[in-house]
This record gives C-alpha cells, structure tokens and sequence, in this order.
C-alpha cells in the first residue's frame, strides 16, 4: 500500500532527526574519546582502503616541533627559554 502525503511527511522527519541525532553522537564521541576514534578510523582506513593517516597535528603540538627545531638550530637559545632555580628553589 502506498504512503499518504503526510506519512511519507513523517518518515521524512523521523530520517532527518536520526541523521542529525547520528551527527551530534559523533561529533560528542570524538570531543570526549578523540584519540580512541582516530586510532579505531586510522584502523579501519588501513584495513579497508589500504589507506595509512594520522590525524593533523594540533597547535601545540606545531608549536613544539618548531620549537625543538629552533633550540636544534640554535642550541645557545636553551638557557633562554628555559626557566633557572636559584640558590633559594625558585624559578627567576
């Protein structure tokens, strides 16, 4: 039998409220067990698709490459930028 006008109306929405409850679950999953997701998608992208990845680096992470490139280059740049006890225990 076929769907009336406002059956095929409410499947519609039924659909739409699934993909968008499937959307907001993801996205929650990947705020709270980021680094699981990417290692269990990495997984299935190896396996799959063949296909190696690594997700990008975040700022921090830039941030320290760089900076252990800089103090690689530069190694006088050391006493610098890292902090020194005194006699007392303090940092100055």
């Amino acid at each position: 039998m076929a769907q009336t006008p406002s059956e095929k109306k409410a499947d519609s929405a039924r659909d739409a409220a699934l993909r968008d409850s499937y959307v907001k679950a993801e996205k929650k999953l990947r705020e709270n067990h980021g680094e699981e997701f990417n290692r269990i998608r990495a997984q299935i992208l190896k396996d799959d698709h063949g296909i190696t990845w690594a997700p990008k680096p975040t700022a921090e992470e830039k941030a320290a490459e760089q900076l252990a490139a800089i103090l690689n280059e530069f190694p006088d740049l050391v006493d610098k930028v890292t902090p020194r006890v005194d006699q007392q225990g303090g940092a100055s």
